[in-house]
């Protein structure tokens, strides 16, 4: 398993900024390919979000940072 922490930004449909914050992942590459990478890195940021807010609609990943 790789840990990753996740900045972003999460974007209602018109645009607005409604959070702004960070969420820990484990990834296990091992069963993921590369090109999934980015994708579930997303997923997990927009379901983060919209438990913070129900409101977004879209996230805009900011950093990646492997711990």
């Amino acid at each position: 398993m790789n840990k990753y922490i996740v900045t972003y930004n999460g974007f209602s449909n018109t645009n607005t900024c409604l959070v702004s914050t960070q969420v820990a992942i484990d990834i296990d590459m091992n069963n993921n390919l590369a090109a999934q990478f980015l994708t579930i890195l997303e997923d997990n940021a927009l379901v983060h979000a919209q438990e913070l807010d129900g409101n977004v609609t879209r996230v805009s990943v900011v950093g990646i940072y492997k711990l």
